[in-house]
């Protein structure tokens, strides 16, 4: 809470500022219930019971419990108020948050009144057994902001996100035949959806967005001999927005990528040199070489909103139909590109380095019919003084 006041004339208006920031966390260990409840056997004769029997169970139900994390809650309250211009000062129950408009008595001709309010909620839990670990969230915040002293020209916006899931698995007890040649493997998956609200005192739906997003990425490197290291990720993302004031239009927008990269090392012979500025440097270590392959597909289709009468409930209420208007292609923008990055760096010693690094790239806007083209390399050197 920081309230603060200036005297600005001889009119004896003043200018008050308010904050207040209030934060709360809680976390709810429900193992420990679990726990709580099979506590109640002999916990003695655990390595003993019979597979099947009842006391067994309790133990695997224990022994499973300890593998989920808390639930955790968190809150969060900001309030921020701006009042200039005003006469004398604001009771206590404005001041402390208890009150959000201000006394009409206080507000004069040259007010300046701004204020915004905004909450939010959290969950977080998880859960982690050898080679799986999942992590699950949810958001939902809320707020408006405006400037007027009965608080009736203001904006307002609603924000949800659930499910926000993070999937990893570790893929060394699968991949164990071929110990020795890969290491490090790895696989995740990613998911999330979301959806918004925005708009203004008269229409709080002005605005309305929902998307997904899918990510899944693997990587891992072969040892020994191969000395490589590939990575993978596609990823999917799909939004649509919805505008429902007197244009009543929307789109729809579908987004899809795919990143693939490897380096390489490559060892070279004791007595392999290169000749650079009329001498022949002698590499004192490997020859390090990475390629990138970048694609992306980027479709927005827009569209007109009408309604239509629901004849299942009253007569007044209406149905959402949208009408896509794509048949010809004239409100379809769609965008292909492609890239691809490479090089390969030397170590002649440890003050002199170099390398060479491509890249080419294409980017084809369907809708334009038109196509761009780039590409280039780059030889450097580097010395350390």
């Amino acid at each position: 809470h920081n309230p603060n006041g200036q005297t600005t004339d001889t009119l004896n208006l003043r200018n008050i500022f308010i904050t207040h920031n209030i934060s709360f966390n809680m976390g709810l260990p429900y193992s420990n219930a679990v726990s709580f409840l099979t506590s109640f056997r002999d916990k003695s004769k655990d390595t003993t019971y019979i597979k099947g029997s009842p006391g067994w169970f309790l133990v695997q139900i224990d022994n499973f419990s300890n593998s989920f994390r808390p639930l955790v809650f968190s809150y969060t309250k900001q309030v921020s108020l701006q009042n200039r211009y005003i006469k004398g000062v604001p009771n206590y129950r404005y001041i402390f948050g208890m009150d959000h408009t201000l006394s009409p008595s206080l507000v004069t001709e040259r007010s300046d009144l701004r204020f915004l309010y905004s909450n939010s909620y959290n969950l977080s839990t998880g859960f982690s057994i050898p080679g799986f670990n999942l992590n699950v969230t949810g958001n939902y915040s809320n707020g408006k902001q405006g400037n007027a002293g009965v608080q009736s020209n203001y904006n307002t916006n609603d924000n949800f996100t659930f499910p926000d899931v993070t999937a990893s698995f570790s893929l060394n007890n699968p991949l164990n035949k071929w110990k020795g040649a890969i290491s490090n493997p790895s696989l995740s998956l990613s998911y999330r959806k979301t959806l918004s609200h925005s708009g203004t005192a008269d229409i709080p739906d002005k605005s309305v967005t929902s998307g997904i997003q899918l990510s899944p990425q693997t990587s891992f490197s072969l040892m020994g001999k191969y000395n490589c290291n590939l990575s993978y990720q596609y990823s999917l993302s799909r939004t649509i927005s919805l505008n429902l004031d007197s244009t009543k239009n929307g789109s729809d927008n579908l987004s899809k990528s795919i990143n693939a990269g490897a380096s390489y090392s490559i060892a070279v012979p004791s007595n392999f040199s290169i000749p650079i500025f009329g001498n022949r440097l002698k590499l004192n270590r490997n020859i390090g070489t990475s390629f990138n392959f970048n694609y992306s597909d980027n479709t927005q289709k827009s569209f007109k909103i009408t309604y239509v009468p629901d004849t299942i409930f009253a007569d007044n209420d209406t149905l959402i139909e949208y009408n896509y208007s794509d048949t010809t292609g004239i409100n379809v923008n769609k965008t292909i590109a492609y890239s691809l990055t490479g090089g390969a760096n030397f170590t002649f010693s440890n003050d002199i380095r170099g390398g060479l690094d491509l890249n080419y790239s294409i980017t084809d806007y369907k809708n334009a019919g038109t196509k761009i083209r780039n590409y280039g390399f780059q030889l450097w050197v580097q010395f350390n003084f």
